[in-house]
């Protein structure tokens, strides 16, 4: 008796052998023999339609997918559509979760069963979290009085389907304080954080990289803009078995008052053992909260720090930066390769002083606000006498072939740059070897005299082969970073 061949299967038992390969093995199927080929052709103009749409998923994207009422514009119309063709979800590769409106969709009633209910009914995940999917499922169909509680439930219920997901960006306003919500994505990093079976796929196994964003909001403290996004809810994410990379803006993470809830989700988690690059945008990060997420991460190259000095609590502490710089340099100083430290908004709560950061060992690329450095001008004679020292290279490390260095270019700071870089071409060879790059911000509306010191600059840079690129922006240079 002859071996079967694929081409030679019956056209049912071929079917049901495509659907299993849709999406990730399908192509290389379909590319194996000009016979393959042949019986895939029916489902290729499908499987275009569903990657072009899904592949890179946001919400409000046009699709001409006939089986998409509309344009899905929330999770709920999400699980709607995976309801209808459960094959949808492992389209989704990256994925941006940030819904353009903030009101709940209605939902089918649980009692009239159907394909959306039965996602909730069937989900192992709400199983295993001990959960009951009909309590669950109230989350969602909560009324309007609660939207971003409902917005934040059904998102949580999206992250169960997404076996294939690399990357995505949480919602704006996510918070889970709810107790449920929070189980359920425990749940879901501890099943993904799971030796995988090749024949199985479980959601948010693959994830490689995610993204907190949030908006401001109204503080009860003297009406103030804080931050949103609890540092601590990125940690089940943090630890996932392949996540290289993580964008946190608007995060806040304050040490002693949460240290004990941080260290038990250390501890059930485990490290973020894959973690290398990690950028806080507008972000409150205090030194017990920096030092020990730094010994969680241990293999951390990028650390991309900006600081947001916002009054989210009565006694929020000054930012003393040598303090800081210190906690970085002693928990990671041997392993970063970049790293990122400027201000953002208020900057009347700073303690200067810019640290050395000549032990450093491995530092490639180095970007600081001069702020950092010397925050009243007027106290730049006083700081030199202090330290004894403000040259450039007294404070970057021998190690770095890039340099950015932020500035407002504020009246003033031309007295900064010129002592900073006092003598620089005689210094530079054996302060600063590796240095190829300076990158230097010099705003439109800076002052005329820190214009005429950054083209002063241009020409002492040359002398010794250092190549200067002035930036118009004051809150960032044109350096370039890498995300994985």
């Amino acid at each position: 008796m002859a071996t079967p061949t694929l081409p030679g299967l019956p056209i049912e038992l071929f079917n049901e052998i495509i659907s299993l390969v849709l999406p990730e093995g399908f192509e290389s199927l379909a590319l194996t023999c000009k016979g393959i080929h042949k019986l895939c052709v029916p489902f290729i103009e499908r499987h275009n339609l569903l990657r072009s749409h899904f592949r890179r998923f946001k919400y409000g994207k046009s699709s001409k997918d006939p089986l998409s009422s509309g344009i899905i514009r929330s999770a709920f119309d999400l699980l709607k559509r995976i309801a209808i063709e459960p094959l949808v979800a492992r389209y989704i590769i990256y994925a941006d979760f940030t819904p353009l409106i903030p009101d709940p969709q209605l939902v089918p009633d649980v009692h009239d069963g159907g394909p959306f209910v039965s996602l909730f009914a069937d989900s192992p995940y709400l199983e295993q979290a001990g959960l009951d999917w009909k309590e669950y499922y109230a989350l969602i169909a909560t009324d309007y009085n609660y939207p971003r509680r409902a917005i934040e439930s059904a998102t949580a219920f999206v992250l169960t389907l997404l076996p294939n997901v690399r990357t995505f960006k949480l919602p704006s306003l996510w918070s889970t304080d709810d107790k449920t919500i929070k189980l359920l994505l425990y749940v879901i990093a501890l099943v993904a954080k799971r030796p995988n079976p090749p024949w199985i796929n479980r959601s948010l196994a693959q994830l490689t990289r995610f993204e907190s964003l949030q908006h401001m909001f109204i503080a009860p403290i003297g009406g103030a803009l804080s931050p949103r996004f609890d540092l601590d809810e990125a940690i089940p994410f943090l630890t996932l078995p392949r996540v290289r990379s993580f964008r946190g803006h608007y995060s806040i993470s304050l040490g002693d008052d949460y240290s004990m809830q941080r260290k038990g989700l250390y501890d059930v988690f485990g490290p973020a053992l894959e973690l290398e690059t990690a950028l806080f945008w507008c972000s409150r990060i205090d030194e017990i909260a920096m030092a020990e997420f730094l010994r969680r991460t241990p293999r951390l190259r990028t650390l991309i720090f900006n600081h947001e000095l916002l009054e989210v609590r009565d006694n929020m502490d000054d930012w003393h930066v040598g303090e800081f710089v210190s906690v970085i340099e002693r928990e990671a100083g041997d392993r970063l390769e970049g790293l990122s430290l400027s201000l953002q908004l208020n900057r009347s709560k700073i303690i200067p002083g810019m640290v050395s950061m000549r032990r450093f060992r491995r530092l490639r690329k180095l970007e600081f606000d001069l702020e950092l450095v010397v925050y009243d001008v007027a106290d730049t004679e006083r700081y030199i006498l202090e330290t004894g020292a403000l040259s450039i290279g007294d404070i970057v490390p021998a190690s770095v072939s890039q340099l950015s260095l932020i500035s407002y270019g504020d009246d003033g700071y031309e007295k900064v740059l010129e002592v900073l870089f006092s003598g620089f071409a005689a210094k530079k060879k054996d302060q600063l070897p590796a240095l190829e790059e300076i990158y230097l911000s010099c705003p439109e509306d800076a002052s005329d005299p820190y214009k005429e010191e950054c083209a002063k600059l241009v020409r002492v840079t040359e002398q010794a082969g250092v190549a200067l690129h002035l930036s118009s922006s004051y809150d960032r240079t044109d350096m370039k970073w890498e995300w994985k």
